[in-house]
């Protein structure tokens, strides 16, 4: 009895370890991807819409406006620390999260190359920029996108410490939300993209606050670096 017992334990800790892993690793790869460049974007809007109150204050606020901007709760950063805490629609999260970054950092890589060659647009060209933009964010917001939260509540809407059993059924049902939703050929393609494109124009604005570029129409010494901006 004694040694049934023994294995009983030792295999649900070993499966609460290899979703804990699950979880952790496939949170921590999007973290990598999305944060950087979701977190300039909240520090942006804050700035311009000259939010007050404590970095939470602000921060929450600053949330709430790019999760208007794209249509629904966005991917948590930082996330969560412990793996039974993260939202149980993680899944709809990410792929509304690099949809969103997706289209808004193609728009500033076309925008800084347009910089940096010098092109010149006029009124109506902006007029017609602006109006395709709208376009797309608009059918952004109304991408629809696959959410299983309905299947669990979350940790912390539990009235009381999670007991094993609610813990492991939390934990086995986010580990399959995140192999569903980064197991997808087109959410991992994203992923890739976002964090291959946020790097880039990090490093080309880098490389314009030293001076070590400059727009092809700008004058010898003087710093262009302003031309390059991921907003």
């Amino acid at each position: 009895m004694i040694l049934i017992s023994f294995k009983l334990v030792e295999r649900f800790e070993s499966t609460k370890s290899s979703e804990e892993d699950t979880i952790n690793g496939y949170i921590t790869t999007a973290s990598e991807a999305v944060c950087p460049a979701l977190l300039f974007m909240l520090n942006d809007a804050v700035s311009q819409m000259k939010i007050k109150g404590s970095e939470e204050e602000k921060h929450k606020k600053g949330m709430e406006i790019l999760e208007f901007d794209a249509g629904g709760p966005l991917f948590p950063c930082p996330p969560p620390s412990d793996p039974a805490y993260v939202p149980a629609n993680i899944n709809a999260r990410i792929q509304r999260t690099v949809g969103y970054l997706y289209r808004r950092l193609k728009r500033a890589g076309e925008k800084v190359q347009g910089a940096m060659n010098c092109k010149k647009k006029s009124e109506s060209q902006l007029d017609d920029e602006k109006q395709k933009e709208e376009k797309e964010d608009q059918e952004g917001r109304e991408q629809p996108v696959y959410d299983d939260s309905g299947s669990s509540k979350n940790a912390d809407q539990y009235n009381q410490p999670l007991s094993k059993e609610d813990r492991a059924a939390i934990l086995k049902l986010r580990a399959a939300s995140l192999e569903a939703s980064m197991g997808n050929q087109d959410t991992v393609s994203l992923v890739l993209a976002v964090k291959n494109m946020t790097a880039g124009l990090m490093a080309m604005k880098k490389a314009a606050q030293e001076n070590k570029i400059r727009p092809t129409c700008s004058k010898n010494g003087e710093d262009e670096s302003d031309a390059v901006q991921l907003n």
